[in-house]
């Protein structure tokens, strides 16, 4: 696991294992005049999950919810959960290899008004995308330009559940709002093996060895004694 960057979000660590250490929690630990964007990414044989956190700070809590609450009456409808989840949607993309992949909204959650005009709350998107097959050598790259004067970006991936895909590094440009993943994915039907059972199976191959060639060497004793 690397530790780049200094602040943490908690939650997603205790969720699934974050590769790299840089979220702050919402409300506390962000700039009041920013709108933190913290986005953790997955990815499966099959498929890529986008997961993004949207906590406005109090000075910038205005102008998210114009966006929000459009007809101004102090409560987020349905309708206008879902025209905002839609309007994310068209400032992300992912690509991998170089194909663009369409992402789809899953789940949302949004805080009251009450709650984002204090900065205490945030909005959760879950979006995910069909990974195009392929094997080898593969890279993902997430873009995310949504309120762009007033965010701040933050991006991570998830340590992979799935034995046959390992992470072999992470790039940002300076504000994140792109981010790229190499990732290798092993052929169907195979897995990587980690270092430490590589280590493991080696230790219990020696012993069987040395303990092999002990009782050899105590029988020959035995018998020429």
């Amino acid at each position: 696991m690397s530790a780049i960057g200094v602040r943490l979000d908690l939650r997603v660590l205790v969720r699934g294992g974050v590769l790299s250490l840089t979220f702050a929690t919402p409300g506390v630990a962000h700039r009041l005049d920013e709108y933190l964007q913290a986005t953790t990414i997955s990815v499966s044989p099959d498929r890529v999950r986008v997961e993004m956190r949207l906590a406005p700070g109090v000075a910038v809590a205005s102008t998210v919810l114009d966006g929000l609450d459009t007809n101004a009456n102090g409560v987020i409808s349905p309708l206008e959960q879902r025209a905002y989840a839609e309007h994310v949607l068209r400032d992300v993309s992912l690509t991998v290899d170089g194909e663009r992949v369409p992402l789809r909204l899953v789940t949302s959650s949004f805080a009251s008004v009450d709650d984002l005009r204090r900065g205490l709350g945030e909005s959760v998107l879950d979006f995910d995308a069909k990974l195009p097959s392929g094997s080898g050598n593969r890279r993902l790259t997430f873009t995310n330009t949504h309120q762009q004067r007033i965010a701040a970006y933050l991006v991570n991936a998830l340590v992979p559940r799935d034995p046959r895909i390992k992470i072999t590094s992470q790039n940002r440009d300076y504000a994140q709002s792109t981010y790229e993943m190499s990732f290798v994915e092993a052929a169907a039907g195979s897995r990587f093996v980690s270092l430490d059972s590589l280590v493991r199976w080696g230790l219990l191959a020696f012993g069987a060895v040395f303990v092999g060639s002990h009782l050899i060497s105590s029988r020959r004793a035995r018998l020429f004694a």
